[in-house]
């Protein structure tokens, strides 16, 4: 009866303590239901025993599913092994009675992967504890852990924006330094920084811009500082900096601070702009030259209607002094009258030249040239006029030749001698030398013309020199600072413009109170120079038969008076169509002499079809102005010479039988 007794309170005790369980786990729940970690206890083996409400949330698992499940089940991290191995050995103490040894074991915080319902990998923030009973026994572990997978991106984040900061810090081509703005010394400093101021790493950090002595001008600092204010920005702040080296360079400077755990920092990138700068100044200057070249293309065509018309003329006065000079040769008084006239004739006739040479180099023929002897003619002629100044030579030995129209190139270096010779003030010293070169590409950009090998003359004076605003003017036509009455302004842009059309430049350098030197570069030429051709003074005859071609009556009408002069059979054509007939009609000429300008057919169109008619014809061409492509086109089409207008009776004489005897 006893025994019933007992065992009837013992299930009552029984029921009593589970009734108190289920209020103690409901409690628990209440306490741990709100909370955002997940709090859990195992059993002896190491099952859940018990997980809070939130590991619904957190792995999608329900309590009841979790619940019976190892501790291990679902967990995927890195130290699962070495977790593994220290539950072992809790079992193999707790096995062993080993209170001592149970006491003493440290469970390690620990961040664990864990594997939710949908198998995504959650992170999380792993404390646990072991729970022994009053004796020592070993009854199970209690943890917690913490979702930390947003905190996670967060620090991945940072470690991203951190690495790319610091990639972009050390790869970018700008000078970037970070400055403690209380100390005033540098925190860190990128390669570019390095590079530009040539100051290491080491060097710089811990240390001020002044210690480094960066700043050239010291207030530049202080202008710096009022720019950034209270925005705590400046941008683009142009100063000059100075590297260890004591070079000088212009550098943009833009600068930005923040705080950092409440230190206020600067940023600041700085990019040198001298090459900028330098390519800035370049590139007014290539557009000064294009505008003054423009310039002088407007002017050269003027120039070049103007110059064509008043040649004509000229041609005809001077056509008609070379007849009347020949009919009388006897009577000397009236003879220097003629050869008084002639002479304004020829002072015309080298202003027409000058106006040509501003027409993109007027009217010539090129062949090739010795120029050492091109220079030493020239030399040698206003050596005997000019006395009182000494003149220096330096020829450069075996110089190849160059395509040129010898008397345009002479007149270039007369016009070069004489600008010299009154910047001297009459008196001084001359250099002159001749040098083979080939040009840079940096030469070629700035005067847009061809690399290569080129021929270079140079003339230097020990005149008063040119200051900058002078040296921006010479090439301007009407340009001069001589006194009036000493020159019209022309020699220096007719020169300009002949040795443009030649395919070759001017370069001028100047010392104010040193003196000048021009540079005359010229397209060298593989060809070589024809045999000198003597000239004779007095005119040579012939019987051929020449048609002379122009479309001025005066013209027409001197020339052909000139040639019957000079006896030859001559037949008169007023225009290309004219010329063709009466070439059909006769076709024994020899010669046909005609003008290159002319309206309805021009001359271009006429030789070709004359050299149609008859091939073995030979050709003159002669113009008071025409393009050198033009003549160049022609020549190649059959022309076997050129006359300038005005021409004298001696010069044409010699032209008709240096064609004619070939």
């Amino acid at each position: 009866m006893s025994d019933s007794i007992n065992s009837e309170e013992l299930r009552a005790r029984i029921r009593s303590l589970e009734a108190e369980l289920v209020q103690e786990r409901a409690r628990t729940d209440q306490l741990t239901k709100n909370s955002k970690d997940m709090i859990w206890i195992t059993d002896k083996d190491h099952n859940f025993s018990y997980v809070s409400p939130v590991v619904e949330t957190m792995l999608g698992f329900s309590q009841a599913l979790v619940v019976g499940q190892h501790l291990l089940t679902n967990d995927r991290s890195r130290d699962r092994a070495e977790i593994s191995a220290l539950l072992k050995k809790i079992d193999e103490l707790a096995g062993n009675g080993d209170v001592e040894g149970l006491k003493r074991i440290e469970v390690p915080e620990r961040e664990a992967q864990l594997i939710n319902s949908t198998r995504k990998v959650i992170y999380t923030e792993v404390r646990m504890s072991l729970m022994l009973a009053e004796d020592g026994t070993f009854l199970g572990l209690m943890g917690v852990n913490r979702d930390v997978s947003e905190r996670n991106k967060i620090q991945a984040l940072l470690k991203w924006n951190e690495q790319l900061f610091r990639a972009v810090f050390e790869a970018s081509p700008e000078s970037v330094c970070i400055l403690d703005v209380q100390t005033g010394k540098y925190v860190d400093v990128n390669n570019s920084f390095c590079q530009a101021t040539g100051w290491s790493r080491e060097e710089a950090i811990g240390r001020s811009p002044n210690e480094l002595a960066l700043w050239v001008n010291p207030e530049d600092e202080e202008k710096l500082m009022v720019e950034i204010g209270d925005d705590g920005v400046a941008i683009n702040f142009e100063t000059q900096f100075r590297n260890k080296h004591g070079d000088i360079s212009v550098s943009l400077i833009s600068v930005a601070t923040f705080f950092i755990e409440e230190q206020l920092f600067s940023l600041s990138l700085s990019r040198d702009i001298q090459e900028l700068r330098q390519a800035q100044e370049d590139k007014i200057e290539m557009e000064g030259k294009l505008n003054r070249a423009q310039r002088l293309d407007l002017i050269g065509t003027l120039a070049g209607g103007v110059a064509h018309d008043f040649n004509n003329i000229l041609m005809g006065i001077q056509g008609n002094l070379s007849l009347v000079e020949r009919d009388i040769q006897d009577i000397s008084l009236s003879r220097a009258h003629v050869l008084k006239i002639e002479q304004l004739v020829t002072s015309a006739s080298e202003l027409t030249a000058q106006l040509l040479g501003l027409a993109h180099g007027g009217s010539y023929e090129t062949i090739a040239a010795d120029v050492n002897q091109l220079v030493n003619e020239q030399v040698e002629f206003f050596r005997r006029t000019h006395r009182s100044v000494s003149i220096k030579e330096d020829y450069k030995p075996g110089l190849p030749s160059a395509d040129v129209d010898s008397s345009q190139i002479k007149q270039v270096l007369l016009n070069l001698l004489l600008n010299a010779w009154n910047a001297m003030s009459n008196t001084g010293h001359l250099t002159l030398t001749t040098d083979c070169v080939e040009l840079t590409g940096e030469q070629g950009l700035s005067h847009q013309i061809d690399l290569g090998q080129y021929i270079k003359i140079a003339v230097q004076d020990s005149g008063t020199g040119m200051d900058a605003a002078t040296m921006e003017k010479i090439f301007d036509p009407f340009f001069t600072t001589n006194q009036k009455g000493k020159g019209a302004g022309l020699g220096l842009a007719s020169a300009y413009s002949i040795i443009k059309s030649h395919g070759g430049f001017i370069d001028v350098s100047s010392v104010v109170s040193e003196g000048s030197t021009f540079e005359l570069y010229l397209p060298s030429s593989a060809k070589q120079p024809p045999a000198p051709i003597l000239q004779s003074a007095k005119p040579q005859t012939g019987t051929e038969s020449i048609l002379v071609v122009d479309d001025e009556e005066e013209i027409l009408e001197v020339v052909s008076s000139m040639l019957e002069m000079l006896g030859y059979d001559v037949f008169r054509a007023e225009g290309g169509q004219k010329a063709l007939a009466t070439l059909r009609e006769n076709r024994a000429i020899n010669l046909v002499v005609i003008d290159m300008l002319m309206p309805g057919m021009d001359g271009v169109e006429a030789v070709t079809k004359l050299k149609k008619i008859s091939k073995d014809l030979k050709i003159i061409l002669s113009s008071g102005f025409s393009e050198k492509d033009q003549i160049a086109g022609i020549l190649a089409k059959g022309c076997d010479g050129f006359l300038s207008k005005p021409f004298n009776l001696v010069e044409l004489s010699m032209k008709v039988r240096q064609v004619l005897d070939v």
